[in-house]
């Protein structure tokens, strides 16, 4: 058989892999006959096992021993799978202890501080430094929980509804009260009631700040959050019709959609939910708590959504009511159901599951677990477990995911109090376009592969990926691949690329893939045949420089692991 050809360097093997070859809206279905994918790469890609392939999809990737965890649950792949499942939907019955050493013994202060404390420690403080602290934390407590914690289906959750209730962090006051947002609105609600979650979202000084909120009254009302109430948080723009009249709305007077009266109607409604942030009046206060204020209600006779509303209703109970009604219709049940299949199984998944989702999520509207069992229903679907490569990892879950795969056991710390790891990792990762919470418009980051497999987007995240994989000085390493293969035993190039084969992917390459990899560390030597992979002296002098340079090439060699097309794949 002929030898691949050898890539001496980084940027050679880098060539093929082309935005072109990143199309992912093929979906294959595993099966005998279709043992494998090429999801546009124009070469075969292995289909994983359902283990790899769940952890990737419903977690932010494998850490140590997660897969052959996975493979004990049970006798075959389905028993396997909602044993898994049904593990990560009690995720407080999953031991995260480690993860909480790691929170509390690191630097952060603010994660535990009332709503009451954020406001007036923080958001009112002269301190720059101190206003913005809360929001500095809860980003890197986001990428430290994806990282580190065993209740991956909840990370992979709550970054999936922060997305849906997109903020600006640096709008307002979510500077300082992201914390409160993450920790109070969005981390309880994931698996339980959707009508819960988006009573404390709309309750919310973060979202209220964001979408000018606090302002509207009947004097001076303002319809943005209204608008993205209705286009983005619940019956979404698919059920948008425009300037219609509202009785020419297909189903009328229980119409399938909404239309700009409804967004002037519920605009009205809400006028009065606001913060209490004047601390020059007296009816206000300044301890940034949600309250009605009744004189800038509108109690005006209304409709919204072809139902009447009454007039002299209080600011309260008319946009409660009101919530109820958006939390219930079938729009929003099958808005929130399509999204929810985009994020766990494709990008454009088959409507026939999504409209099954819809169907549970109606079901269960009064249910404490209504979330839950949504998300069982997807990932116990036949679509779930049968489709790959029909999504790409974004920036921040591919990371991540390197970042477990590889056995990273550094503690990140916030952009305040850091060290040169944290600062480089921060730095390079903003150039991906996927900062925690940067994303300005209120639709939140895309969650389409076309948007992130842009020339510009995978040189960015390549980037990071290959400092992942190459930050070492004098013998420590970020990433543990020296110390880990030296600790193997290994010292063949088809050993070693086998073993972190294992490592990072979890599976079997295609023989294509595995032969580039193999040819890059042999550099044309017998890839069968052992190399002088000793023990590096850091403190000799002079120093092995040939020796050192093999090892470089070791690193190098997960760091392409993790830029091929494969690992972009979910």
């Amino acid at each position: 058989m002929a030898q691949p050809t050898v890539p001496t360097a980084r940027r050679d093997f880098l060539i093929s892999l082309s935005p072109s070859q990143l199309q992912t809206k093929q979906r294959a279905m595993r099966s005998p006959e279709n043992p494998v994918v090429t999801a546009g790469f124009g070469r075969a890609i292995t289909m994983p096992s359902l283990a790899a392939l769940t952890l990737n999809r419903a977690g932010f990737g494998h850490a140590a021993g997660d897969i052959a965890a996975f493979e004990a649950l049970g006798a075959d792949d389905q028993a396997r799978l909602t044993a898994w499942v049904d593990q990560q939907l009690a995720p407080d019955l999953i031991d995260d202890s480690a993860c909480d050493e790691r929170i509390a013994n690191g630097v952060y202060v603010t994660h535990e501080k009332t709503a009451a404390q954020l406001w007036s420690e923080h958001y009112r403080n002269d301190v720059w430094a101190e206003v913005v602290r809360p929001g500095l934390e809860a980003i890197s407590l986001k990428f430290l929980r994806a990282m580190y914690s065993k209740r991956q289906l909840k990370e992979v959750l709550v970054d999936f509804w922060h997305n849906h209730f997109s903020i600006y962090w640096e709008a307002g006051a979510s500077w300082s009260m992201l914390m409160q947002y993450d920790r109070d609105c969005i981390r309880p609600n994931v698996l339980g009631s959707f009508r819960t979650m988006l009573g404390a979202i709309t309750k919310s000084p973060s979202m209220m700040f964001y979408l000018n909120q606090v302002e509207s009254s009947q004097d001076g009302p303002n319809e943005n959050f209204a608008r993205e109430l209705l286009e983005l948080h619940t019956l979404g723009a698919e059920h948008y019709y425009g300037t219609m009249a509202p009785e020419d709305v297909p189903g009328y007077p229980n119409p399938v959609g909404y239309v700009e009266e409804d967004v002037f109607a519920l605009t009205k409604a809400l006028t009065g939910w606001t913060i209490r942030y004047r601390w020059w009046d007296d009816d206000f206060g300044d301890t940034g708590e949600f309250f009605t204020y009744q004189p800038w209600h509108n109690t005006e006779a209304k409709q919204l959504l072809g139902q009447p509303i009454a007039a002299g209703q209080t600011a309260l109970a008319e946009g409660e009511a009101i919530l109820d009604m958006l939390a219930a219709h079938p729009a929003t049940a099958t808005f929130i159901a399509r999204k929810l299949c985009r994020r766990l199984v494709a990008d454009f998944p088959p409507e026939t599951l999504v409209q099954s989702t819809a169907q549970v999520f109606l079901a269960n509207l009064n249910a404490a677990d209504q979330l839950a069992q949504v998300v069982r229903h997807i990932l116990l679907s036949a679509e779930f477990s049968n489709t790959w490569g029909a999504k790409i990892k974004r920036p921040f879950g591919v990371a991540v995911s390197a970042l477990r795969a590889a056995g990273c056991t550094h503690t990140f710390q916030t952009r305040q109090q850091t060290d040169d790891w944290t600062d480089t990792f921060f730095w390079l990762f903003s150039f991906t376009g996927h900062n925690p919470h940067e994303w300005h418009p209120p639709n939140g980051y895309p969650d389409f592969a076309p948007v992130w497999r842009s020339t510009s987007s995978l040189v960015m995240r390549w980037r990071v990926l290959a400092w992942l994989a190459d930050d070492e000085d004098n013998g420590l390493e970020l990433l543990p691949i020296y110390a880990d293969t030296l600790a193997t035993g290994l010292r063949s190039p088809n050993a070693i690329v086998d073993y972190w084969i294992g490592r990072i992917f979890g599976y079997t390459l295609s023989a294509e893939t595995r032969d580039t990899l193999v040819a890059f560390l042999a550099q044309g030597r017998n890839p069968a045949y052992n190399m002088t992979f000793d023990p590096i002296d850091w403190q000799a002098d002079p120093q092995d420089w040939d020796l050192v340079r093999l090892w470089d090439r070791v690193r190098s060699l997960v760091g392409l692991m993790f830029m091929t097309p494969e690992f972009q794949l979910k």
